[in-house]
């Protein structure tokens, strides 16, 4: 399987649901966690603009400051202050899950006791 960097992230905040982690954290964290990876993106980054270990760790901080739509839709919340945090609730993903049922049960129904009358 080939490494996907919003993919690792993700995955690294829902194992650690409900922490709050900034960017440098969780940029720091996988190049820890995929060494090989890290030195790959040194190696390819165009004109060697990243030199070493640190320039990976920053550009990838830099990717996750950029992609904050990204996250919403895969489910990560960002905190508004500075510095952000990103986390991964999961109360809240199940409290919305129950409710979109609810709220779905509750149209079935009011449309059944419309078409009886």
């Amino acid at each position: 399987m080939t490494f996907s960097f919003s993919n690792e992230v993700v995955r690294f905040l829902k194992e650690n649901y409900n922490k709050y982690y900034t960017a440098r954290e969780i940029a720091l964290h996988i190049a820890n966690a995929f060494p090989e990876d890290c030195d790959k993106k040194i190696r390819t980054s165009k004109d060697g603009y990243l030199k070493n270990r640190e320039d990976c760790i920053v550009q990838w901080m830099r990717e996750i400051y950029s992609s904050k739509n990204t996250w919403v839709k895969k489910g990560i919340s960002i905190t508004a202050g500075r510095p952000r945090k990103y986390y991964y609730i999961v109360e809240d993903i199940e409290k919305e899950k129950k409710f979109v049922k609810k709220m779905k049960k509750s149209i079935i129904n009011q449309k059944k006791s419309y078409i009886q009358y």
